[in-house]
């Protein structure tokens, strides 16, 4: 069984960090080729655009922010590259190569936390959503306000500290949040839980919600009705945004229980 594999050793992976490759500066001929790519032209997708919002708008979220991109180096501040020798159900000996973050508290098991922030509205229960851009997929992402925990923090801890400081909101930890989960074992080691918040819209400190950002944070926070949530996903990634894994995953849950009245 696949259980019977066995890791032998784990080594850094070294990588020549003056391998880099420039990107153009974003132009008319750029976008071209990248509408292209999508089987549009870059007349047609205009004329998509024009139809639903203002042109400007959307081609600042599409247009490329990339400079450049080169091979992190070995002492990388938030990653580190490994290569790990293991052992297969058939006692072959095989490499495989994956990143690990270097964040994580010592005493901690998890890395960050998702926070699943439900506004308690007469109108149904909305959730918080957020725009950020993400340079290693040179896009602006749909996402749920989620960050790192702190050393001696625990989740519940991390995800009332990060709402606070993503949304300006203020919460409640309600029971009911994840196990740990992976975001992608075949990859990377990083791991998560999901944290669910309850926002009292009756409350004075979120009457006037200010996030408290850090310097290199540009966030856009909005909120979507629950009901809407795969619709909504549906709509914003034809409008060229990526959906995060997380809010994708919970949209699809909604939808199978629609689907299945379950």
């Amino acid at each position: 069984s696949a259980s019977d594999a066995k890791v032998l050793k784990t080594e850094p992976l070294v990588c020549n960090s003056d391998d880099s490759v420039l990107y153009p500066a974003p132009a008319f001929a750029f976008l071209e080729l990248w509408f292209l790519g999508f089987g549009q032209s870059l007349t047609t997708r205009i004329g998509f655009l024009k139809r639903g919002c203002q042109l400007e708008l959307d081609l600042g979220y599409l247009l490329t922010r990339l400079i450049a991109t080169k091979k992190p180096e070995q002492e990388a501040r938030w990653t580190k590259l490994i290569k790990t020798t293991y052992r297969d159900p058939l006692g072959t000996e095989r490499t495989w190569e994956h990143a690990e973050r270097r964040t994580r508290p010592a005493d901690s098991l998890i890395d960050g936390v998702g926070i699943v922030a439900i506004l308690e509205k007469p109108s149904g229960p909305e959730i918080i959503l957020q725009k950020q851009y993400r340079p290693p997929i040179d896009k602006v992402v749909i996402e749920v306000p989620a960050g790192l925990v702190d050393a001696g923090e625990s989740a519940e801890e991390a995800a009332v500290r990060e709402l606070k400081e993503e949304t300006g909101y203020v919460g409640v930890v309600e029971e009911g949040g994840s196990g740990v989960m992976f975001n992608d074992p075949g990859f990377c080691n990083t791991n998560l839980k999901m944290v669910h918040v309850t926002i009292d819209m009756s409350l004075e400190a979120n009457q006037n919600p200010k996030p408290e950002l850090e310097e290199n944070e540009f966030i856009e926070v909005f909120t979507v009705p629950l009901r809407d949530l795969w619709r909504e996903c549906v709509r914003l990634e034809k409008e060229g945004f990526a959906i995060d894994a997380r809010i994708g995953t919970l949209a699809e849950g909604i939808e199978i229980a629609r689907r299945w009245k379950l």
